[in-house]
């Protein structure tokens, strides 16, 4: 980000599925791997009107949610179904067997 000259973002790099991330709430969130469920924990992360973009569920059905909150509410739209690897799966092969 710092490359790109964007003087108006903040980045913050954490586990957050254990712990409170410094400076939130935040406007964005975005998770880097498929969860069962959306967290709560980064929910309360989010700002009014703050947006995150998380993976949901295991394979064979993964999908992608845009969740956006107002007020103490949250919307959700799916954006895409997909198959990425389980956060708490370090070795994980999302694909099993197959082979590009």
């Amino acid at each position: 980000m710092d490359e790109l000259c964007f003087t108006n973002v903040d980045y913050v790099q954490n586990n957050g599925l254990t712990e409170a991330s410094q400076g939130a709430p935040f406007d964005a969130i975005y998770v880097g791997g498929a969860v069962d469920s959306v967290p709560e924990i980064l929910k309360e992360q989010l700002k009014d009107g703050g947006r995150m973009v998380v993976i949901v569920g295991r394979k064979l059905v993964q999908r992608a949610l845009l969740l956006t909150r107002n007020g103490n509410e949250f919307s959700e739209k799916v954006l895409f179904d997909t198959v990425v690897a389980h956060l708490e799966d370090k070795s994980a092969n999302p694909f099993g067997d197959f082979d590009f």
